[in-house]
């Protein structure tokens, strides 16, 4: 804001947006020295966000960017033995996760989810990816999306600033993992609420997932027994 730039001795006008540009996150590796940053611009004749991926190699000072085009590569995170990075990418309809090899190559889509994904968790072992998408609920059937003409009145909500609008009460953020083997993907959860990812346990055995009730709970699930246990605020 113009206060902010007065402050730092600067000024700013609104066309300056276009020529902003800001790291929004990095994951490092420490063992081999690596940055993965995910830089965001604004593409000023589209008026969109653009994001993508860049390399850093802490040791010899180089950058490399990774990705490339006019979408939105995001949520970087590395594997395990550091081999390989995920992430989030909008090149397609829907959100979809990608993973690329650290040696180089093109990146390679890991899910094809008809609402999209988020939250995704690799397992230690590369084997098997967690995410959340929005499904039907149980019992629930498809039906197009009714066009509002009258004032939603809300008592008491969840705060979510994913520009959802209007919210379809029979679908919801779900849990699924998906054996990347086989290419099976089992859904985790069925409870009619939004769930996120948060964690998985360094064994790979247990995943940490919140459920947005009111108040938010946390959950710790075996990925092998199916159990699922209330996680405290002490024990996470």
């Amino acid at each position: 804001n113009d206060l902010g730039a007065t402050l730092c001795g600067l000024h700013f006008i609104a066309e300056d947006i276009w020529e902003h540009s800001s790291t929004v996150l990095s994951v490092g590796q420490i063992v081999e020295l690596l940055i993965d940053e995910c830089c965001a611009t604004i593409n000023e004749e589209d008026n969109i966000y653009i994001s993508n991926l860049f390399h850093y190699a802490i040791d010899t000072e180089t950058t490399t960017q990774w990705t490339f085009g006019n979408d939105q590569n995001f949520a970087p995170s590395w594997s395990k033995d550091g081999n390989q990075l995920l992430f989030l990418s909008t090149r397609e309809t829907k959100t979809q996760a990608f993973i690329l090899e650290k040696t180089g190559g093109e990146a390679r889509k890991l899910t094809d989810s008809e609402t999209g994904v988020s939250d995704v968790l690799l397992s230690p072992c590369g084997n098997t990816l967690f995410f959340t998408a929005s499904t039907l609920d149980e019992g629930a059937t498809k039906k197009e999306t009714p066009k509002h003409d009258f004032a939603l009145v809300v008592t008491e909500i969840v705060y979510k600033a994913d520009g959802a609008g209007f919210l379809n009460t029979d679908m919801h953020k779900q849990v699924f993992s998906k054996n990347l083997k086989t290419d099976t993907v089992t859904q985790l959860t069925f409870a009619k609420t939004d769930h996120s990812l948060s964690d998985i346990s360094p064994d790979g055995t247990t995943i940490l997932y919140n459920r947005q009730l009111i108040p938010h709970d946390f959950n710790c699930f075996d990925v092998a027994t199916f159990e699922l246990t209330l996680a405290t605020l002490e024990a996470v």
